[in-house]
């Protein structure tokens, strides 16, 4: 399982996925009763020899409830599953159509987590703060820059993409949870208004 927060969860008008972080702490029982529901999920379907992105939401009254069932990898799950537990999700995914077992490990090295970042408001990228002292974050693996100052900036709603992309990972979850808020604090997207016609 990866645990996804929203855009909403963090202020911003938009459901893209903020934040991907795994491994989940979650109880034992929880990920197979998760597990379970994607099974049946996938059966009922009827899908064979593909990928599943399975979202799902958990609920105290209720427990796991399906949002989405696709048949494709999700966003970012390669390098994930490769810097948390060590194995190929890309390749794993043409072993499952040849059909062949896929190579799945379950104990992790360490955790990881995938941001996507959007501006607050919609607008022109005037200019983003912060990103090179990003690099020196122990938990820092990689960036990626979708946007450059000038180009239009929108929420994933409207079919944005981000403004960056950040992908970081470290052995200890304390660790990378307090990098994670360094960022938060570190990074500032400005943008200008949309001109309108």
């Amino acid at each position: 399982p990866v645990h996804v927060k929203t855009g909403r969860a963090i202020g911003i008008d938009d459901f893209h996925g903020y934040q991907q972080l795994t491994p989940v702490k979650l109880q034992k029982h929880r990920v197979e009763q998760a597990e379970s529901l994607a099974k049946d999920s996938v059966l009922a379907l009827g899908l064979r020899n593909v990928t599943c992105h399975i979202e799902m939401i958990v609920t105290e009254r209720k427990g796991w409830k399906v949002i989405e069932v696709a048949a494709r990898p999700g966003g970012f799950r390669d390098i994930l599953y490769n810097l948390a537990y060590g194995f190929d999700h890309t390749y794993n995914d043409i072993l499952i159509r040849l059909p062949k077992r896929p190579e799945i490990l379950r104990k992790p090295k360490g955790y990881a987590a995938a941001m996507k970042f959007f501006p607050r408001e919609e607008g022109v990228l005037k200019k983003v703060v912060g990103l090179e002292k990003l690099k020196k974050f122990e938990s820092f693996h990689k960036l990626m820059v979708n946007k450059k100052d000038g180009e239009k900036c929108l929420h994933s709603k409207h079919a944005g993409k981000s403004v960056f992309d950040v992908i970081m990972f470290n052995e200890n979850r304390a660790k990378l949870i307090a990098d994670i808020r360094r960022l938060e604090r570190l990074v500032t997207i400005y943008t200008e208004p949309l001109r309108k016609k």
